[in-house]
């Protein structure tokens, strides 16, 4: 939160609460790796608010829960 980055890889999971959550002009970045990372099960596992964004989406195993309208499946945004 509050401008904030983070990049990761593995296995975030076991909390009631949501499993990756950026907010305040914040992103988290999937990275990629030789395995997909797993996330969840969560209430949601993965939360922003409209000014911030999680990128890399590909990089993670199965169908997360989701509340974040901002996800890229890339880890960079495409060059108009």
């Amino acid at each position: 939160m509050n401008n904030s980055h983070a990049t990761i890889s593995g296995t975030i999971q076991g909390s009631p609460h949501a499993g990756l959550v950026a907010t305040t002009l914040s992103s988290i970045d999937v990275a990629t790796t030789s395995t997909l990372s797993a996330i969840g099960p969560n209430g949601v596992d993965l939360f922003c608010d409209s000014n911030s964004w999680i990128t890399g989406t590909a990089n993670i195993a199965g169908t997360p829960k989701t509340q974040c309208t901002n996800l890229l499946t890339t880890e960079i945004v495409a060059l108009p």
